[in-house]
């Protein structure tokens, strides 16, 4: 079956278009399922709404209600599809289920086409009626019998955790599933371009802040329109009118991320926890001692932070036992280093003053960590072919002891494994290591003898094998004389800036 372009209104997401036509097109007989998830503000929303328009399905839309008022609603949007001038009512879901899926059932009979229901903020429904999940597997397993029609439900929703763990094996849904589809934030050169972003620090330090959640520009925008950023003076004045406006709903965004997951109760043990790992605190046990808490009580708010989608569970590359935790949302660490320390100040109107005052912060504890994620998503994604390797290995980082006495190990920001090595194995080999640096300074050779300096610890440890190990050193500022000058004699060093990463 021929499938429509995708509508000239969506940016980019041509990849998640045609897996969500593929999975409607498909002309697998009876109903087939999708559940699509990803925090508010990706384009969820936006998306499905237009596949619904383009296939002439069913959209609904469901509030936070009581269960009564909500399942009026689902009647109403079916009578609408219908075309019906008098109302539905149902006695319950399950009956509601029931009807909507033998009338898409009769006219996917009747057109010989595919019948579409989508079903968006469904975490709002299952809140209310948790067992609405088990009267969808009803439906689906005596119709998928039948095998009548061509019927696609797709289940969509913004809590993280509850919407993931839908088709989890003790979950009604399990198995019944088509397609289940995560809808990320754009990445840093997407972004760049969907914010016009041509000046490439200030769209790095963009990115730093709002990441690539598409969301976000509208809700900029009704504040402060904005054409673009084309030099540092356009991110400034655009910060100071938006996400360090108290009148912004980019200001409070950071506490609605919290809120939308229902795992999320004590929000205050939870923010306190995000504050640790955005001032750099990112070891379980330094975090409970930093809250006064046993470390064994952090292991719930973190599990959940992860479940959320707020925060990354970092294992070190190379050894286990080495867990640490990140934030995964940029907005929230922004907050944490910008907004909250600094909150009565902004409520008075100073925001332009807290930004000021809050450079050496935001390069610290905001720019130089993003920059180092950047760089290993870079690396994983395609950095690995720039560089000329035939084929990629796993990407993280890790942190090798120094071998003396009371000395602090060495942080290694950047690590790529050999293709055919496993992470944590018995024997690990090394095709790079990297240091990634978001300074104003160009990097040196100094960089370069502090990795090889590390590849000869790494020579004394039996599991790890450096035989053909590269380097490579990662810089926001460009590089100076004696560094570039290496880099031109040498097969074994590579140079990666700023350009290199966005083109």
């Amino acid at each position: 079956m021929a499938t429509p372009s995708k509508p000239a209104e969506i940016f980019d997401r041509d990849a998640e278009w045609a897996e969500l036509e593929r999975f409607v097109t498909n002309p697998d007989p009876g109903p087939n399922l999708a559940v699509v998830y990803g925090h508010r503000r990706q384009g969820k929303s936006f998306l499905l709404d237009h596949l619904a328009r383009r296939y002439g399905g069913l959209y609904h839309v469901a509030a936070e209600d009581d269960p009564r008022t909500a399942l009026d609603g689902f009647a109403a949007s079916l009578a609408e599809w219908l075309g019906l001038a008098v109302p539905l009512r149902f006695a319950d879901w399950k009956s509601g289920i029931e009807a909507a899926v033998e009338q898409m059932t009769r006219r996917s009979v009747e057109t010989g086409k595919p019948a579409l229901m989508v079903i968006d903020e469904y975490s709002y429904l299952l809140s209310g009626t948790p067992a609405l999940s088990s009267y969808i597997q009803n439906a689906f397993d005596r119709y998928k019998r039948d095998r009548r029609g061509i019927v696609r439900i797709v289940l969509c929703g913004s809590a993280f955790s509850l919407m993931a763990n839908l088709l989890s094996g003790d979950k009604p849904l399990y198995g019944r599933a088509a397609l289940g589809k995560l809808i990320r934030p754009f990445d840093h050169r997407l972004a760049a371009r969907f914010w016009n972003a041509t000046h490439r620090p200030t769209a790095l330090r963009l990115h730093a802040i709002v990441g690539g959640v598409p969301g976000y520009r509208m809700l900029a925008e009704a504040v402060y329109p904005t054409s673009g950023f084309h030099a540092p003076p356009d991110l400034d004045e655009w910060v100071v009118a938006t996400v360090l406006n108290p009148a912004s709903m980019l200001f409070q965004e950071h506490d609605r991320l919290l809120r939308e997951d229902p795992r999320i109760t004590h929000r205050a043990l939870y923010q306190g926890v995000l504050r640790q790992i955005a001032q750099g605190v990112t070891k379980p046990g330094k975090i409970a001692a930093a809250l006064g808490r046993d470390a064994r009580s952090m292991k719930h708010p973190l599990d959940a932070l992860v479940d959320t989608g707020l925060v990354r569970r970092v294992e070190d590359l190379v050894f286990s036992g080495k867990t640490s935790y990140h934030i995964a949302e940029p907005i929230l660490r922004f907050a944490h280093a910008v907004i909250l320390p600094r909150l009565s100040q902004l409520e008075r109107g100073r925001a332009r003053t807290v930004w000021e005052r809050s450079a050496d912060v935001f390069r610290s504890n905001i720019l130089g960590p993003h920059f180092e994620d950047l760089v290993r998503d870079w690396l994983t994604d395609q950095g690995w072919a720039r560089l000329g390797f035939s084929e990629p290995g796993e990407v993280g980082q890790t942190t090798i002891s120094s071998g003396a006495e009371g000395q602090r190990g060495h942080q290694v920001d950047v690590v790529m494994l050999d293709p055919d090595a496993s992470p944590r194995g018995d024997r690990v080999a090394i095709r790079i290591l990297g240091e990634a640096k978001c300074t104003a300074e160009p990097r040196s050779g100094h960089d370069l003898r502090r990795l090889e300096k590390i590849r000869e610890r790494m020579r004394s440890i039996s599991k790890i094998d450096v035989s053909a190990t590269h380097y490579a050193v990662f810089s926001e500022s460009g590089f100076a004389a004696d560094l570039l000058a290496e880099a031109s004699r040498r097969d074994d060093v590579h140079l990666v800036d700023l350009d290199d990463l966005y083109e």
